[in-house]
């Protein structure tokens, strides 16, 4: 007697997402950009969430560990932390803002990555598309 396929079900194979929160400091290229990010990556086990505060950077770090904070009680959320929780900061080159030092050191305390770009974000994206082999500042990029 031959018997069909076995009735005993299969393990899952499937990798866990990691899920990043990501918060950045512009409100219009770096959101466009990692929104960008995410439907590329959207058939690899990783999901990116953009957080919704702009602006100045003790701010932003303050909003990301909030976030982070809330996701577990949060159905926007999945109710689910995030395995990695980042700023995305601007230098803002030729002078630097004000509380950036401050910035640092409370992400460091929480555990939330900074990136910084220097002199600012828009050059990241200029490099995509052309050399760049000299200085420029926030404006010029």
């Amino acid at each position: 007697m031959k018997r069909g396929k076995p009735l005993k079900r299969t393990r899952g194979v499937r990798q866990e997402q990691r899920r990043y929160l990501i918060y950045c400091e512009g409100e219009c290229t770096e959101v466009q950009y990692f929104r960008g990010l995410k439907t590329e990556v959207r058939t690899l086990p990783v999901s990116i969430c953009v957080g919704g505060e702009h602006g100045e950077p003790k701010s932003l770090v303050r909003a990301a560990i909030e976030h982070e904070k809330r996701a577990p009680r949060s159905a926007e959320d999945r109710r689910t932390e995030y395995d990695e929780v980042w700023c995305v900061i601007d230098v803002e080159a030729p002078r630097p803002h004000a509380g950036l030092d401050e910035a640092l050191a409370l992400a460091r305390r929480h555990g939330v990555e900074v990136v910084l770009t220097n002199p600012c974000f828009e050059l990241w994206i200029l490099l995509h598309f052309m050399d760049v082999s000299r200085y420029h500042t926030s404006e010029a990029a």
